[in-house]
């Protein structure tokens, strides 16, 4: 195409087409990045900048808020195509789950049966 068919093709679209279509992929992407912030960002026990980092219970209501959002979006033919990334950030909270409520005691099990310390520089590294 050249940059003359491009420019007409655009003008073809209306404006307030183009701006609603606009609006709707800025609040879209608004709305993503919120979830993500909510599940990498404040959901991860890496570090204990915000207090939900260290909260079980945020991270199992954010695991069922997902599966519910993820469920809900599956029963509108609207909601549909987004359903893809629900079950994704879903997966991702339940992951922060398991991982805060089980990954210590398996791994301090798993260390226990084969008489590893944590208190050793080999068993940092080892933990990490």
């Amino acid at each position: 195409m050249t940059t003359t068919e491009i420019t007409s093709a655009f003008k073809i679209i209306p404006e307030k087409k183009r701006t609603a279509d606009l609006v709707r992929k800025t609040g879209l992407f608004m709305l993503l990045l919120i979830f993500g912030l909510i599940v990498f960002v404040f959901g991860t026990s890496y570090s204990d900048r915000f207090a939900s980092n260290s909260s079980g219970l945020f991270k199992l209501a954010t695991s069922g808020i997902f599966f519910a959002l993820t469920y809900v979006s599956g029963r509108f033919e609207k909601t549909k195509p987004f359903r893809s990334i629900l079950f994704a950030f879903f997966i991702a909270s339940f992951v922060n789950v398991v991982t805060w409520y089980f990954a210590v005691l398996v791994r301090d099990n798993m260390f226990n049966l084969l008489g590893i310390s944590t208190a050793t520089i080999p068993g940092m590294t080892a933990a990490k």
